[in-house]
């Protein structure tokens, strides 16, 4: 008796794995493919997160802070930082980052795991081509 195949002659689709890499998931960071927690972001909603000029530049920032020593940054400081004009716009922006990408605390905000990759892939070009590793002499 033949087994049933699927496309390109593989396995049938109810019978291959389900596999989605660790976007949002903090302790990854191996960049392998591992099945999300229960807590973790689909990759759809984490793009769609970081979908933002305003939330890239809160991650940026985070990350510069975090570098030079000086975080947790408070929300005006980091308001100040990135010029957001309104308070309450830029607070949906940060409630929009807040869990997975990062954590605000008593003094202020810091990056979450997921949050610090996600910045160094924008520093390294990684979703649009243009890092320095990518750069002709």
């Amino acid at each position: 008796m033949e087994e049933p195949t699927g496309p390109e002659g593989g396995p049938p689709p109810s019978s291959q794995p389900s596999v989605t890499p660790d976007v949002g998931v903090e302790g990854g960071g191996d960049g392998g493919v591992t099945e999300p927690p229960g807590d973790g972001l689909a990759p759809s909603e984490a793009f769609q997160t970081l979908a933002s000029e305003v939330r890239v530049a809160v991650l940026l920032e985070l990350l510069a802070a975090e570098r030079a020593g000086e975080q947790p940054l408070p929300f005006s400081t980091l308001q100040s930082a990135i010029g957001a004009d309104s308070s309450a716009g830029f607070a949906y922006h940060l409630r929009q980052l807040s869990g997975h990408f990062v954590r605000q605390g008593d003094d202020g905000y810091v990056l979450t795991p997921a949050g610090r990759r996600a910045a160094q892939a924008v520093l390294d070009g990684t979703f649009t081509g243009g890092g320095d590793r990518d750069r002709a002499s």
